[in-house]
C-alpha cells in the first residue's frame, strides 16, 4: 500500500475551473512526453504550458481589477484588500495593555517626563559652573615697561627675512617699527594721558593698500604686535 502526503492549501480567490482543467491537460501531456521522448510531444507540452501561464495571468489581472473597481474611492477598503491578497496578518503596533485608558495614561506620563527631562538638561547646561568662575583671572594691565628704540631695532635685526613673499623690504619694516616706537615713547604717562589718545600709524606696503593700525583705550601694548603680524 502506497502512502502520499499532501499539503492542503487554501485556493486562491482568482483560481477557476478553467485553470484547473488546463493544469490537468498539461500534466497529461507531460506524462506522454516522458514515456515516448519525442520532440513533437515536447513542443505540444510547451505550447500548452504557455497557454496555461497566459490564462492564469489574465484571470488574476481581471479579478484584481474588478475588486479595485468595487472599492471606488474607499482607500481604507483598498488597503484592506491589499492585505488580504498578500496574506498579511493584522498585528497590533501598540504595547501590551489590559485597558485602553491605562495605555493612554502611560503615553501621557511618558511625554510629560520627557518634557521635564529636556528642561532640566537645558537648565543644567546653561547654569554657570563654579570652576569656570573661579579660574577666570581678574588681573588687568596697568603699568607699561619702557623700551628704547635701539632695543626694538635689535629685535628686528634678529628676525629672519621671510617678508619677501609679501613684497616688503627689510628697511621698510625696520623704519615702520622705529616710527611706531618713537610715537609711543613720546607719550610719557602711559596710564592716564594715552587713555584718551588715539594713535594711527600709516605703513607703506607695495602692491597693497595702506594699513591703518589704531590703538585706543589703554591698548598701547598691542601696537608693535599688530604691526609685526601685519607686515611679517
Amino acid at each position: 500500500m502506497k502512502t502520499k502526503m499532501c499539503i492542503v492549501r487554501p485556493s486562491s480567490p482568482w483560481f477557476s475551473g478553467e485553470i484547473s482543467a488546463a493544469r490537468r491537460r498539461c500534466r497529461k501531456l507531460e506524462r506522454v512526453w516522458r514515456r515516448r521522448r519525442l520532440t513533437i510531444d515536447k513542443d505540444i507540452l510547451l505550447h500548452h504550458i504557455r497557454q496555461l501561464r497566459k490564462l492564469m495571468n489574465d484571470t488574476k489581472a481581471s479579478f484584481f481589477k474588478s475588486k479595485i473597481d468595487e472599492m471606488g474611492n474607499d482607500r481604507r477598503g483598498l488597503f484592506q484588500l491589499l492585505d488580504r491578497c498578500l496574506s498579511r496578518d493584522k498585528v497590533s503596533k501598540l504595547p501590551v495593555h489590559a485597558d485602553p485608558a491605562t495605555l493612554a495614561d502611560r503615553f501621557g506620563r511618558y511625554f510629560d517626563e520627557k518634557i521635564v527631562n529636556i528642561r532640566a538638561n537645558l537648565d543644567a547646561k546653561n547654569a554657570p559652573s563654579a570652576d569656570s568662575s573661579s579660574s577666570a583671572p581678574n588681573s588687568f594691565l596697568s603699568v607699561f615697561e619702557l623700551v628704547l628704540p635701539a632695543e626694538i631695532c635689535e629685535i628686528v635685526d634678529k628676525c629672519p627675512a621671510n617678508t619677501q613673499k609679501k613684497g616688503l623690504k627689510r628697511y621698510e619694516f625696520t623704519n615702520a617699527v622705529q616710527k611706531a616706537g618713537r610715537s609711543l615713547f613720546e607719550a610719557r604717562d602711559f596710564g592716564s594721558r594715552t587713555t584718551q589718545k588715539s594713535l594711527t600709524i600709516t605703513l607703506g606696503v607695495p602692491h597693497a593698500t595702506d594699513t591703518l593700525v589704531t590703538a585706543e583705550n589703554d591698548r598701547q601694548v598691542q601696537y608693535l604686535g599688530r604691526i609685526s603680524n601685519r607686515l611679517w
